[in-house]
């Protein structure tokens, strides 16, 4: 007989049967965990530290920094910033294909784009991060975020903006899309004017200062330096203006000038043409970008001859009253040196060598001189090697000495007139300051004032040498301005004297790599009053057509130039003898 109270074999059958299932269960649902994860963390471990990555980037990005301000001496604005909205969208977090789609046409009405072209950007649910569009306007930001789109976010972004076109464009450069400065101040200064302020602080140094900047008042940035310029905006405006019409009236191909108070050394104006608005860099050709200013160097020519003479002077050598005698050539290192003119002009003293820019004078000076002493003088005046004025891509020009390779006698003439040798036109222009300047170097500058969180430092002007004495400065300018006044050069000023020296450069043609006898580098550099210099000017341009000579294209530009900065800069028609 069978035991009642045992398990039937049905029971245990059923029991088995629960225990697959409920293993089975088990199985599947680890399996349902498990397949995901290998998923996700092996098969597509490179999307997921994607998403991850994009998450973290949006989770990190901070509040943005408004670059810098640059002004004029005067506070007149020259860089600053715009603010805008940078739209994006997550088409992964934007939820189903319909919720994209409304979502995608909310934005092209609010955008002003297509709708096919915000679509093509959510379409695919796959994407994790898309830029939609750049620059949006506040107003326009605003009311997309007050929708509250799936998915959608809103990046406020600094614009650069240079509210006087391309005024100064050489001198500023500009920001790229990346938000770093490129060319000019804007890349000189960029750590500065970036928005870091352990940066700005630790660079400067500040000390407490009040923020007067002409008669404007200026909230500085709270995130970033700002830089307040040498540059006067009305001055520059000027400049331009006459530059312009320089260039239309001669029909050259280009020009630049500069304007420099030889006391410190600030840059008043710096300006070439053709230029670029900064607005619009990218429709620029990249040639046009540097400055020429200071980062193409030239032959320079007879502008020269004011070092030469000035070496020839300063060293004992030769007095005002030495004088030679102009037999038309002089034979230097096997080679012939003529006359501008193919002429000679017999005995000559040292006033009538620059009033006729003679080149055999001068090559006849620093022969007389040696190497040795002509160029000690080339160097300590600057010539072939940086200035180091504070701003990017400047170009230290070249000059040969004894013992440098390539170096032959013959240069030791040539160099004396300017052929043979390179310098930027900032180069001759400091050469000019340093006569006017009783016979001192100083170190050329930009920012006069750099300021932060309401502190500022205002550049002090740097003495870099003497190097001539005073009293061959004021021999030498007399000299100059005697010349000028001789050979009635068109660059005179009513009711002061100018002092300065012309310069017509030959163009070496680079495919003969000979010099070009119709084309040349025309070029004034002088200053005013004589007795007590306020400004230099460098006028240079480029092949002109309707004369190859510095006196009558680049004179006219100067004495244009010259009769406004006497009104600009409040200068008495009546200097006070030094």
């Amino acid at each position: 007989m069978a035991n009642q109270n045992g398990p039937r074999p049905s029971d245990l059958a059923g029991t088995t049967r629960r225990a697959q299932v409920v293993m089975i269960g088990l199985v599947t649902l680890i399996l349902l965990l498990v397949i995901p994860l290998f998923v996700w963390q092996i098969v597509r471990f490179d999307e997921l530290r994607i998403v991850a990555n994009d998450v973290a980037a949006q989770m990190q990005r901070k509040a943005p920094v408004a670059r810098g301000a640059i002004l004029d001496r005067n506070g007149m604005p020259l860089a600053l910033n715009t603010w805008a909205f940078t739209v994006d969208a997550s088409p992964y977090a934007m939820g189903s294909e319909a919720t994209r789609r409304r979502t995608a046409e909310h934005l092209a009405l609010l955008l002003g784009k297509p709708i096919d072209f915000i679509w093509k950007k959510v379409a695919d649910p796959k994407v994790t991060w898309v830029v939609l569009d750049t620059g949006v306007s506040l107003a326009i930001g605003n009311q997309i975020k007050s929708r509250n789109l799936p998915g959608i976010g809103l990046q406020l972004t600094a614009s650069r903006q240079y509210p006087a076109g391309g005024l100064a464009a050489h001198v500023l450069g500009f920001v790229a899309a990346q938000g770093d400065g490129i060319y000019g101040l804007e890349s000189y200064y960029n750590k500065q004017l970036h928005g870091n302020d352990s940066q700005c602080l630790s660079d400067i140094g500040y000390t407490p200062a009040r923020l007067t900047l002409g008669v404007r008042d200026f909230q500085p940035s709270t995130t970033a330096c700002d830089l307040v310029l040498t540059l006067d905006w009305a001055i520059q405006d000027v400049v331009e203006r006459e530059l312009t019409a320089g260039i239309e009236r001669t029909k050259a191909a280009s020009g630049t000038v500069i304007v420099i108070e030889p006391s410190t050394g600030r840059i008043l104006a710096m300006a070439s043409r053709p230029a670029y608005d900064p607005n619009r860099f990218f429709e620029t050709a990249g040639a046009l970008l540097n400055n020429p200013a200071v980062s193409i160097d030239y032959e320079p020519g007879s502008v020269i001859k004011i070092m030469t003479m000035a070496a020839a002077l300063d060293s004992g050598q030769f007095t005002p009253a030495s004088t030679m005698v102009d037999t038309g050539e002089i034979i230097v290192g096997g080679r012939s040196i003529q006359n501008w003119d193919k002429k000679s002009h017999g005995r000559v003293n040292m006033t009538d060598c620059l009033a006729m820019s003679l080149n055999v004078c001068s090559a006849y000076l620093s022969t007389s001189m040696g190497p040795n002493v002509f160029y000690k003088y080339a160097e300590l005046f600057g010539f072939g090697k940086p200035s180091r004025i504070d701003v990017a891509n400047e170009a230290q020009g070249t000059i040969r000495a004894p013992g440098t390779p390539g170096w032959y006698v013959s240069d030791l003439g040539t160099n004396s007139f300017g052929q043979g040798m390179t310098a930027t036109p900032l180069q001759v222009a400091m050469m000019a300051a340093v006569i006017a300047n009783d016979g001192v170097l100083m170190k050329p500058y930009l920012a006069d004032t750099v300021l932060g969180q309401g502190q500022a430092r205002t550049v002090a002007p740097v003495r870099v040498r003497s190097v001539v004495s005073s009293d061959t400065a004021h021999t030498l300018a007399g000299m100059l301005a005697n010349a000028l006044e001789k050979e009635n050069i068109p660059v005179q000023v009513p009711g002061m004297r100018v002092a300065g020296k012309t310069g017509t450069a030959s163009v070496v043609n680079p495919v003969t790599q000979r010099y070009d006898e119709n084309a040349t580098i025309a070029s004034f550099v002088g200053w005013a009053p004589v007795e007590a210099p306020r400004f230099v000017m460098l006028v240079k341009l480029d092949r002109p057509q309707t004369s190859q000579y510095g006196s009558d294209t680049a004179g006219p530009v100067f004495r244009e130039i010259a009769r406004k900065l006497v009104t600009m800069l409040d200068i008495g028609s009546k200097a006070v003898n030094r």
